[in-house]
């Protein structure tokens, strides 16, 4: 949010000549009044002193300020041009100009009288902080940041200018910057509403929810019927997976400004995000009847449309975000998601290569030397660095390609996560493994791992199937094999959550109790998980069948060797279940109504993992169907 433009009531020394001592008592009189707020009093006056001075420059410029003030800035602008016409150099005077043509919507107008005013006096702080305001809202951010130090040089307790600073600085990506700008100004006026409120959206940027949380609770504390903070408010909240209490901050924003197409849209990813999927598109509906032209509730709405399986819907809604901002990534981005989990990988995959671009999935590009690689050269004789870039999951899936590449003649070095680095050593295909953070070898081309199918051309329907790709290191396979001595069979792997940072986290996890009714007495089972959330120990404890190894799965080496021991894995959807399918171990994945695109829809296979079965909820949040099917399967196993 832009602060607002500041008055000049300075009128600069003398600017006319000497009057009679009654003259000056009647201009001194008016002014008092004036300052006093007496306006109708103080017009009055000036009126009568114009009378009998029509070419007064103090008086036109007083009697200027006070048209200003009354709402009538086309009365301003024609009594400061007489006045001008009078003192061409007075640089305050210029500066009220300035306001009067803001005001009258005439920017570039109000931009070169503020300059002029700095011209002759570049050290008033309010022109310099009017002619910021101005350059901002035109979309010039370094010119107005310029403007704001400039101004705060000459007037370090400018509130206004250490907000504008701050907006401007966290706009660029400089969040320490406008961090420490918010606490100035916060220092300066401590119950400035504004100031905690820029300073939640810094901390949320900084991905510090729950100090983001409290800047804008004090913020409402002192300023309660502010639309925007809480609307901002509720997206920290379900970043906090406090959804509940999301919606009752979107609803509370609605209430306060129901024709702001912002608030829906943020009342919508909220809806979004607890899986009530008609009422979340209700939502934006109504965002984009208040505004048909906003992009990204046509993405938003793509989106949606996505999640309830409805494809060509989404990508009418994707076109025609699109259409309204041609650079919105996440709209080229969201289309191709949908035609993937569509299985169209000829629209999909290219698409796909928008990510970059999304600001929320903080992909960067690796900005090497060597050009990147996208197919179109021929590989044979040259050194292809590939480098990860997402999830584990992702890296084990896509990891497969590395024998493509051989095939076409490439020296393949890839580039792995610490995490994946000993299992990579099993993989065919790749020359050398670097594990990230290491120098890199001399190369000649590289490629993203998740744009290889791209690269090389993947279509769903034609996709090979390679087998198992990763191997367990035997040695550690004895060791588990020693560890599960005497347990009864089968074994069956457990992975019921992913991380808890996952965007999608909410609809792809379950509780471990809720799973455990769907666990039939007999096998042995083994949680695979890593990590245990705490909500969970007290099922695990009543459960002294389901084995928790912990800590001593240090790596991904670890899990190989575990799941190599499982006769069955039943695993959501997490990197577990794409290395288990990379060992070609018998799995079963449990898939969310909206799932990732790689599973694509309806099939109970995958084109990816020979070994997976896919176990799909027929409606959004269905996990009890889903649970009965594997009751059953479960039951006929044992």
């Amino acid at each position: 949010m832009v602060s607002k433009a500041a008055l000049i009531l300075q009128t600069g020394p003398a600017m006319s000549p000497a009057r009679s001592p009654e003259f000056i008592d009647l201009l001194q009189r008016a002014m008092a009044l004036h300052q006093a707020g007496a306006l109708t009093e103080a017009g009055a006056i000036y009126a009568e002193v114009l009378v009998a001075a029509p070419e007064h420059a103090e008086a036109l410029q007083l009697a200027g300020i006070l048209a200003y003030q009354t709402a009538d800035p086309a009365r301003a602008l024609d009594l400061y041009d007489l006045a001008i016409v009078q003192v061409p150099d007075n640089g305050p005077l210029h500066a009220n100009r300035g306001l009067a043509l803001q005001a009258l919507d005439q920017p570039d107008a109000a931009i070169l009288a503020f300059r002029q005013a700095l011209s002759l006096d570049p050290t008033q702080a309010n022109a310099q902080f009017n002619l910021g305001v101005l350059l901002q809202v035109r979309g010039e951010a370094e010119a107005a940041l310029a403007c704001y130090e400039q101004a705060l040089l000459n007037a370090p307790d400018m509130v206004p200018a250490w907000l504008n600073l701050g907006a401007i600085l966290r706009s660029q990506g400089n969040l320490e910057g406008a961090l420490i700008a918010c606490d100035r100004a916060i220092g300066l006026e401590p119950e400035n509403a504004a100031a905690h409120a820029n300073r939640g959206n810094v901390l949320k940027g900084l991905n510090q929810p729950d100090a983001a949380l409290g800047a804008y609770d004090l913020a409402l504390s002192l300023e309660a019927n502010s639309p925007l903070v809480w609307s901002n408010r509720a997206m920290v909240l379900q970043d906090l997976g406090r959804w509940d209490e999301a919606l009752q901050s979107c609803e509370r924003a609605i209430g306060l400004h129901p024709d702001d197409p912002e608030a829906w849209l943020n009342q919508a990813v909220v809806l979004r995000g607890q899986g009530r999927l008609e009422a979340a598109l209700a939502s934006l509906d109504q965002a984009l009847a208040l505004n048909p032209n906003h992009a990204q509730a046509w993405s938003n709405r793509g989106n949606l449309l996505t999640d309830s399986r409805q494809i060509a819907a989404a990508c009418e809604s994707f076109d025609r975000a699109i259409s309204l901002a041609p650079d919105l990534a996440e709209a080229h981005w969201g289309k191709g998601l949908a035609c993937l989990v569509a299985g169209d990988f000829e629209v999909g995959l290219p698409l796909y290569e928008w990510r970059w671009r999304v600001p929320g999935l903080g992909l960067i590009p690796r900005g090497l030397d060597a050009p990147l690689w996208r197919g179109e050269v021929d590989l044979a004789g040259k050194t292809l660095l590939v480098h990860t870039e997402q999830g584990l999951g992702d890296s084990l899936q896509f990891c497969r390609y590395m024998v493509d590449l051989k095939a076409r003649g490439a020296r393949v070095v890839l580039e792995a996560e610490p995490a994946l680095y000993d299992l990579f050593k099993t993989l065919e295909g790749v020359d050398q493994i670097v594990e990230r953070g290491s120098p890199l070898p001399p190369i000649n081309l590289h490629c993203p791992l998740l744009s290889l199918p791209l690269a090389l051309g993947a279509r769903a329907e034609t996709l090979p199937d390679p087998g198992p790709y990763l191997k367990a290191d035997p040695a550690k396979i004895l060791a588990w094999d020693a560890w599960l001595e005497g347990r009864p069979g089968p074994r069956v792997g457990l992975v019921w959550s992913g991380g808890t940072l996952h965007r999608n986290d909410r609809n792809r996890s379950l509780a471990l109790d809720t799973l455990i009714p769907a666990l039939p007495l007999g096998p042995t089972y083994v949680c695979l998980q890593k990590d245990l959330r705490e909500a969970d120990r007290p099922a695990l404890a009543r459960r002294p069948d389901i084995l928790w190894p912990g800590a001593a799965l240090t790596d991904f080496t670890d899990t190989a060797a575990l799941c190599d021991q499982m006769d069955l894995i039943i695993s959501v959807d997490t990197s577990v279940a794409h290395l288990s399918g990379a060992l070609g171990r018998p799995t079963w994945l449990l898939l969310p109504y909206s799932p990732d695109w790689r599973w694509q829809l309806d099939r109970t296979d995958s084109p990816w993992y020979s070994s997976l079965r896919l176990y799909r909820q027929a409606v959004p949040g269905d996990w009890a169907s889903v649970l009965a099917a594997v009751q059953r399967d479960l039951g006929d196993m044992s």
